[in-house]
């Protein structure tokens, strides 16, 4: 666990790290969406909603087989457009 204070000061970390783009990108995102690393990782562009920006989990990978929905913010929209210039054609 991560206490709020140390938030900025990880981002700053986080920012300079040398690591992936792709897995900055799914930090940032399990950050903001708060989902579980499975389902952070294993989220597809078919479960995004652009227009409506939301992401909709469906039960079938949810830990208690219930669809969830997760309201997405323009920062999680920046990440996915990120994201799909590098990945736009594959599952997730």
């Amino acid at each position: 666990t991560l206490p709020p204070e140390m938030l900025p000061e990880f981002m700053h970390t986080l920012s300079r790290a040398r690591i992936h783009f792709t897995t900055r990108c799914l930090i940032e995102w399990q950050l903001h969406t708060m989902a579980r690393p499975s389902e952070a990782a294993g989220a597809r562009w078919d479960e995004i909603e652009w227009d409506e920006k939301l992401w909709r989990i469906p039960a079938e990978r949810m830990k208690r087989k219930r669809e969830h929905v997760v309201p997405l913010t323009t920062q999680m929209l920046t990440i996915l457009e990120e994201m799909k210039a590098i990945n736009g054609h594959g599952r997730s």
